[in-house]
């Protein structure tokens, strides 16, 4: 391995990024630990244990807020605890939060819950929790993409590797196979972006070894070029990857039953949380919008986004190491190198592999409208599950055109 993977990978451990699974976490808890010293807590992590794989029964049999109403406040605090605890206690309270309001709300649409208006209350016991693993994980209280879909996988068989046919949740709200291929494909998008994620990153690290040594010439281009074609190659085999999904999720299904628990109402108050007080919060549901591993080739890849707030309020449901790499890598001086130096014979090469790169984002959300509007827009909904609208999609789309950089 030469210096600069070497920084490389030492970034991305330092963030909670996988080389082979990238923003996807390697191994997920599927159960709490155990504590020999204290058996009062130990009962608390198998109760909740138990909730979560009872969710789908619960959620079948109309038993959420009844399970939510019997659950005990937690015993103390959460801090100390090893990071891939919080992550799995996080990830059982905010579920079980959107089932919590799936039930007791039974919206019929994601535009419906949008125009809900009024204050709607999150019981103490899961709002208290669910904020307190919020602040120590550094993302908004609610069922973020990081928790439902990068912390919650299994293998159906583990000596096989990691792959879309092969990979399983461990919790869902339906049980479907939509639900669970809905979930798998981006999960499986995840690990053939691995490799896209190390090769922006290492693309910004030549460019800035360059700046820093005052020299833009050959041959760095050209090993610039070899790494942004990396992560090109591997962007086009994640959107194969994602080009799956009508395979085993059920439009219908996906319109009508699953897609309603990634919604999260308005004007939520957290009931028992001190530093929220009754002011109502206003989060943004479960979204593709908030995989982090999209936030970072933009960023790489100088596709300026900022003027929509949309991203950033996305990047909020991020945990706080996703999200200080973004938007330290919002500088990146990649497009600025392929503007100054792209026109030149010997960066061309460089220019041509950067476009690859854009163009692969332009190609991922194409695709993504089209499968918008065949599994939301012709249903009859007008708005994302991250309560998008249509329109906006395709402005997306054009604003990723624009920055392809002209030969």
């Amino acid at each position: 391995m030469d210096l600069i993977d070497d920084r490389v990978y030492r970034v991305m451990r330092a963030h909670g990024i996988s080389a082979q699974t990238g923003f996807l976490a390697e191994h997920p808890l599927a159960w709490l630990p155990g504590d020999p010293y204290d058996l009062k807590r130990t009962a608390e992590f198998v109760r909740l244990d138990e909730l979560a794989y009872m969710l789908e029964y619960n959620v079948a049999h109309q038993e959420v807020a009844r399970a939510v109403a019997l659950l005990p406040m937690p015993s103390r605090s959460f801090e100390g605890l090893p990071e891939e605890v919080l992550y799995r206690l996080m990830l059982i309270y905010a579920m079980y939060a959107h089932a919590y309001f799936r039930e007791t709300l039974n919206y019929a649409n994601v535009s419906e819950l949008m125009r809900d208006t009024q204050t709607h209350f999150l019981p103490p016991q899961l709002a208290v929790p669910l904020y307190e693993l919020s602040q120590l994980i550094g993302m908004l209280a609610t069922m973020a993409y990081t928790l439902y879909s990068l912390r919650n996988w299994r293998l159906k068989n583990p000596a096989f590797p990691i792959s879309l046919d092969d990979l399983a949740m461990m919790h869902s709200f339906t049980g479907s196979e939509s639900e669970h291929w809905f979930v798998c494909d981006h999960q499986a998008v995840e690990v053939e972006m691995a490799a896209a994620n190390f090769a922006f990153l290492k693309a910004d690290q030549l460019v800035v070894d360059a700046i820093n040594a005052g020299s833009m010439g050959y041959p760095q281009p050209r090993e610039l070029a070899a790494v942004l074609r990396q992560a090109g190659e591997a962007s086009y085999r994640a959107l194969a990857v994602f080009r799956r999904m009508r395979e085993h999720c059920d439009y219908r299904i996906y319109f009508d039953t699953v897609r309603l628990f990634y919604g999260f109402p308005r004007n939520v108050v957290y009931e028992g949380v001190e530093a929220l007080g009754d002011a109502p919060q206003n989060y943004f549901g479960e979204t593709g919008g908030q995989a982090p591993f999209q936030h970072l080739r933009l960023a790489i890849l100088g596709m300026d986004h900022e003027k929509f707030p949309y991203f950033p309020q996305m990047r909020q449901h991020m945990p706080l190491q996703f999200r200080t790499l973004i938007e330290a890598k919002l500088s990146s001086p990649v497009r600025a190198y392929i503007l100054a130096y792209g026109h030149q014979a010997h960066v061309r090469e460089a220019r041509d592999a950067y476009n690859f790169c854009v163009q692969a984002v332009v190609d991922w959300r194409v695709f993504h409208l089209e499968l918008a509007q065949e599994y939301i827009w012709n249903l009859g909904d007008r708005h994302g599950t991250g309560t998008t609208p249509f329109d906006w999609l395709q402005l997306l789309i054009d604003h990723a055109r624009s920055f392809l950089i002209a030969a």
